[in-house]
């Protein structure tokens, strides 16, 4: 580890609180260097707070000084503008008859001690019709009628010889053919709006806004590995009622009308399998950055303090998904960057996974913004450029072989899919 990263980690320990200052004064250069660091991860005002918490003697030249503040200023005022876009959004879409619930961005930064630093590029949100065929099925799934939670239910499938195919109980539990329902309702919905919207196999771009990006997720995410999805998605679906009616407040800003705004976003347990689903698509994809993980510090924090999202359970839930070896690289990570307690990890920490983490963390930054990898765009052409991805992944395979073998076959459906969804 080069010296300029060795002091960048110790920024963000006293970011959480993990460090109260720095093991020495860092020269200009280091500052510089620093700084580039952390614009690269995205994390320019969050560590804006550990500088100003550091002693006098320890703080960064007046020019490095002045263009972070002014930065973090920057991020607060953008964040002002998504924390309304998602109050609107939310009530916008309640209104028209769906469900709706913020991903990501403004819900996680609720977990901030200060959450107007936390950089967030758009508005994500994960849209259900109300009234939709899902949700009647949903209320089947999980339920005694079912025989419990999709873990034990999918348990005692497994493990039963005389039990029917596996992926075909998934299938009629899941309710394909209404999942696909919802997903063209919502996808007319939006085109209603903004005619000729993109639409890919789990969100569609919704431009409402001239300053403020939104995405439409029908589906919160996805994994490659196609039994892993279909789990997923199935799991998701369990979570519904939780999540779109978990509502907060977004108590730094008031509305027109002197109240504060509101926005649903999903529960912690949620956000323990979603984040990990989103950290892997840009691992094995397209690049992560530190301020993901940073995220799921502050989750495992705040609720996670007493192992109550650790142990058999979850264990056997990742399992299942095929996020248990990604989550021990995951915690490693948090262990080695962050230095976060081991009572507040989900599974034990796998030094091994994790390091390959990091270094990819650290060479590609925040979803790719660090180009110096390799320039698939050189190859030329989209299907040059998958293979391209593919051959560089293949260095995950002994850690994550499902999702890397099933990436190529992924985006051939998810080709297909598209062509499908934009032509309606």
């Amino acid at each position: 580890m080069n010296t300029v990263n060795a002091f960048f980690f110790e920024i963000l320990q006293i970011t959480v609180g993990t460090r109260e200052i720095l093991s020495r004064v860092l020269s200009v250069d280091e500052w510089k260097g620093l700084l580039d660091i952390v614009k690269e991860q995205a994390l320019i005002g969050v560590c804006y707070s550990a500088i100003e918490r550091l002693p006098k003697e320890q703080l960064p030249p007046q020019n490095v000084m002045t263009e972070w503040f002014a930065m973090t200023q920057q991020i607060e005022q953008q964040s002002e503008k998504l924390d309304k876009a998602s109050a609107k959004v939310c009530s916008n879409f309640k209104k028209e008859g769906f469900d709706a619930c913020i991903l990501k961005g403004q819900g996680i930064a609720l977990l901030y001690p200060q959450p107007r630093r936390r950089q967030s590029g758009d508005v994500d949100v994960w849209v259900k019709p109300k009234a939709s065929l899902v949700k009647r099925q949903k209320s089947k799934v999980g339920s005694g009628e079912e025989g419990g939670s999709f873990v034990e239910s999918l348990q005692l499938k497994v493990n039963s010889e005389k039990s029917v195919d596996r992926e075909e109980l998934i299938v009629n539990n899941l309710g394909d053919k209404n999942v696909e329902e919802h997903v063209k309702k919502v996808i007319r919905y939006v085109r209603g709006i903004v005619p000729g919207a993109h639409a890919i196999y789990y969100h569609i771009k919704f431009p409402v806004f001239k300053d403020v990006e939104v995405e439409v997720h029908y589906r919160p995410g996805y994994l490659s590995c196609f039994w892993h999805n279909r789990r997923l998605q199935r799991w998701f679906l369990e979570q519904e009622d939780t999540c779109f009616g978990n509502e907060v407040e977004l108590k730094s800003i008031l509305n027109k009308d002197g109240n504060v705004y509101r926005i649903y976003v999903p529960t912690a347990e949620f956000n323990f399998i979603f984040m990990l689903c989103h950290i892997y698509r840009h691992l094995i994809g397209g690049g992560i950055g530190l301020r993901q993980v940073m995220d799921y510090y502050y989750l495992c924090e705040s609720y996670n303090a007493h192992g109550e999202y650790a142990g058999k359970k979850m264990e056997d839930l990742l399992k299942l998904l095929g996020l248990h070896r990604l989550a021990g690289a995951l915690m490693w990570v948090l262990q080695e960057v962050f230095l976060i307690e081991r009572r507040w990890m989900i599974v034990e920490p796998d030094e091994k996974a994790g390091r390959m983490m990091l270094d990819e963390i650290m060479m590609r930054g925040n979803f790719g913004a660090i180009k110096n990898r390799y320039n698939v765009s050189s190859f030329g052409g989209r299907i040059r450029k998958v293979i391209a991805v593919f051959v560089h992944n293949l260095k995950f395979l002994r850690y994550y072989p499902a999702e890397v073998l099933c990436a190529v076959p992924f985006k051939l459906y998810h080709w297909l899919w598209r062509r499908s969804a934009n032509s309606m």
